[in-house]
């Protein structure tokens, strides 16, 4: 399998090293990757400023690939946006399993390790940003941010890839990194995608809790769990399903969930269905009634609730609006 290695957080670091174990062609910010004849990579990075840069990456492969990020020496964070397919372990056959549109953010004290399988594109936008700029925007001494910066153990922070923050990195993949005018685009767009992580993590995590790293196999048999439970929305899933497709015990995986996704199983699977019911709505397919007998909830006031919950308003009031 073949393996790229990232020994350094900057983009500028990285194209120098790959420029070492590939044929590659500088264009400014951006370089052309070429991997062999039918697979090439093009890197494009730009600096914001000290503290702060952002890098893509984007190809296609024919063979699998082995990405490290190795641990950094130097005080730093990444949030690592994977827009396409990959996988943290190597230890099932590609078409099994799949990890889909995932973010996390890492503090980098561990190698970090990632593989893709072959024929298929390879899309990841990076956000590296150092600690003096977490302390710029920590005056008021937000304990969870205390903790994430004096940790001296490794942590990654999972999360999806919400909508608005797949416009905005469409947004800066159209951008040009060569193009100065496009560069303050550029500024612009790098301080939304942290502006939406941090809200999520600062909702996500209580003043006495904080983040650690679990074994890349538990991780990813968690997000087997996460997609079984988006695959199987309509259908009653029972605790003995999600625990033989975890392969570890119920109560191992219902501790496990929580702390990598954030919520806890049942959260998650209303969460989910309450999302496809507002689309629903949107699209006229169901009326009230039909979504909550088609997603299984126990009364129409039950979903009601949900529904309010995470959009503000009934489905009725929902649906009113909608017309």
């Amino acid at each position: 399998m073949r393996e790229i290695i990232i020994n350094k957080s900057s983009y500028t670091n990285f194209f120098n090293e790959l420029s070492s174990q590939f044929d590659c062609t500088y264009y400014g910010n951006e370089l052309k990757v070429t991997i062999n004849e039918e697979s090439s990579l093009t890197i494009r990075g730009y600096s914001i400023n000290d503290g702060l840069e952002i890098s893509e990456i984007e190809g296609y492969i024919n063979e699998p690939i082995k990405l490290v990020r190795t641990k950094n020496d130097d005080p730093a964070f990444v949030i690592a946006y994977f827009l396409t397919p990959f996988r943290f372990t190597n230890e099932y056959d590609f078409s099994d399993f799949q990890i889909q549109k995932k973010k996390y953010w890492s503090n980098i004290k561990e190698d970090e390790v990632f593989y893709f399988p072959a024929h298929q594109k390879v899309s990841i936008l990076s956000i590296k940003h150092s600690y003096a700029m977490m302390e710029k925007y920590n005056q008021n001494g937000v304990p969870l941010i205390n903790n994430l910066l004096n940790t001296k153990s490794p942590f990654i922070i999972y999360e999806s890839i919400s909508k608005t923050s797949q416009q905005i990195i469409k947004d800066v993949k159209g951008c040009n990194f060569n193009n100065d005018i496009e560069k303050l685009k550029l500024d612009y767009l790098t301080y939304q995608l942290l502006y939406n992580f941090a809200n999520k993590v600062e909702n996500r995590f209580g003043t006495g809790m904080l983040p650690k790293r679990y074994p890349e196999s538990d991780v990813e048999k968690v997000f087997r769990v996460k997609n079984y439970i988006e695959e199987n929305y309509t259908e009653v899933i029972k605790a003995e399903n999600l625990a033989e497709v975890a392969q570890f015990s119920y109560s191992k995986l219902r501790k496990l969930f929580k702390e990598i996704v954030g919520i806890s199983i049942l959260q998650y699977a209303n969460h989910y269905k309450i999302t496809m019911a507002h689309q629903w709505l949107i699209d006229g397919t169901h009326n009230v009634s039909d979504c909550t007998y088609h997603l299984g909830f126990s009364s129409m006031t039950h979903f009601g609730k949900l529904f309010k919950d995470k959009y503000g308003c009934t489905p009725s009031e929902f649906i009113k609006k909608a017309k």
